[in-house]
């Protein structure tokens, strides 16, 4: 049964990105706690968060899976 607060009916697997307080991270590894919570380890991928590393709890937060086929890739024109 999925939470209130979070859209994930299980635990994320290492390596998958979420978005948490319109953050993105990518899940280093679960572990459950006492009931139904899920202990998420994330280092932080986006500028204000970059290699950051934290936990969330999975009913505390609203956490949502990013979806791989769902992105949309953007070219980057910047020459270096």
């Amino acid at each position: 049964m999925p939470s209130k607060a979070s859209g994930l009916t299980h635990p994320p697997a290492p390596g998958s990105r979420l978005l948490i307080r319109d953050q993105e991270w990518v899940v280093r590894s679960t572990d459950r706690t006492y009931g139904n919570d899920y202990l998420i380890e994330v280092i932080g991928l986006t500028p204000l968060v970059r290699d950051v590393q934290w936990q969330f709890i999975h009913n505390r937060e609203k956490v949502i899976q990013v979806k791989p086929h769902e992105t949309k890739l953007i070219s980057d024109c910047v020459l270096r």
